[in-house]
């Protein structure tokens, strides 16, 4: 199933080449300029005495992917939906709902990956960065590791609602919680005490966390890790059950 949510996806990116092509390039120069550039003018260095443009790179990594997976998601288990124009077709499919759910993830996060990739190039183009082969060898698994996360948090949260104004508040709530609430643009030491407790103990800055860890004291912190996949795991199969319970209604 996931060779042909590929090859879906690849047709419908062939025929919007060029909108999806200028917004895979345009969308990480905007993020750069509008909340990077600005943030590097007020935060000269990050706690831990790193030049912010060098410590925020990870996170802005992590930033782009966190968007990047959200269209595929929205327009399958949304958009195509409330409009009665998906379900049915997956219900037809000899696979478990599972086995869907892990398949769409799949797709989402290639899509999220290529995004990923190309605002790195363009993050080079403006600010030098110092990262190491195996230090993009971890980034890589940990971003897949988080957007595997996020992404089943987004398909619950587009199974869940129905209205579309309630889903636009929806996503402009997660996409601000995503930008300063996971540490990517702004360390949680500067927040207050109480929800700075609170950031760091929610698992989707796990992943950010872990990567900082390795980058720091080169260590992998398989605890995080191991907490993250159950996670992952039971959420999958948690939105297999959502998606049956659809499929009856």
């Amino acid at each position: 199933m996931i060779k042909a949510l590929i090859k879906r996806r690849l047709w419908l990116w062939k025929n919007r080449l060029i909108s999806s092509i200028s917004i895979a390039f345009i969308f990480p120069i905007l993020i750069i300029l509008l909340i990077i550039v600005p943030f590097k003018s007020i935060i000269l260095y990050s706690l831990s005495g790193i030049i912010y443009e060098s410590w925020v790179y990870p996170g802005f990594i992590f930033l782009i992917t966190s968007i990047g997976i959200f269209p595929l998601l929205y327009r399958d288990f949304f958009d195509l939906r409330i409009h009665q124009k998906l379900l049915a077709n997956i219900a037809l499919t000899p696979y478990s709902k599972s086995t869907i759910i892990y398949s769409y993830l799949v797709c989402a996060i290639l899509e999220a990956i290529f995004f990923g990739f190309i605002a790195a190039i363009i993050y080079s183009l403006f600010i030098p960065t110092n990262l190491i082969f195996l230090d993009y060898s971890i980034l890589l698994f940990l971003v897949t590791l988080h957007l595997f996360l996020l992404g089943n948090f987004f398909i619950t949260m587009c199974l869940s609602i129905n209205s579309i104004s309630i889903m636009w508040i929806a996503i402009f709530c997660s996409f601000i919680f995503i930008t300063l609430g996971n540490g990517f643009i702004l360390e949680f030491e500067f927040f207050p005490q109480i929800m700075e407790s609170i950031l760091r103990y929610q698992p989707f800055s796990f992943s950010y966390q872990s990567f900082h860890m390795f980058l720091s004291l080169n260590i992998v912190d398989w605890k995080l890790i191991s907490i993250t996949l159950l996670i992952v795991y039971f959420w999958i199969l948690f939105n297999g059950f959502f998606l049956r319970k659809k499929f009856q209604q």
